[in-house]
């Protein structure tokens, strides 16, 4: 885990007057992919999965410069009990989005974030709904 940890890059982007970071990992010499798609900041371009350029701007921080490759994954957010995300169905769930080349995040306790690839055939909505209806 601590390996995976120093390849992860925080990268400082700008986005309709707006500021953001998001997490990446380097892939070759000043190019990155997305790790995560932000909350705060609603982002039409970094999103993850999206291959973007980089570089250090004059206070030292990793600065997007331009996007590479957008994403070829698609992103839905939910807000989840600790109960929903605890339950065997999410794990069944998590381990089927992992299989089909996809990912999820979970911030703040209860916001996941799940990602998986456009060109998968994967009910997602199906899925939901069973943790959702949980007693």
């Amino acid at each position: 885990m601590l390996k995976f940890r120093r390849k992860v890059k925080t990268l400082n982007f700008k986005e309709d007057g707006n500021v953001g970071l998001v997490l990446s990992r380097k892939l070759k010499d000043k190019t990155y992919m997305i790790l995560e798609t932000p909350l705060l900041i609603k982002s039409k371009l970094y999103e993850y999965g999206t291959i973007v350029s980089a570089k250090k701007g004059f206070d030292g921080k990793l600065w997007i410069k331009e996007i590479v490759t957008k994403s070829e994954y698609v992103t839905d957010v939910y807000c989840w009990s600790k109960e929903m995300i605890d339950s065997n169905t999410f794990k069944l769930l998590s381990k089927k989005i992992i299989e089909i080349g996809g990912s999820f995040d979970i911030a703040m306790g209860g916001i996941v974030s799940i990602y998986y690839p456009k060109n998968v055939e994967f009910n997602l909505s199906r899925e939901v709904e069973k943790i959702e209806n949980l007693p």
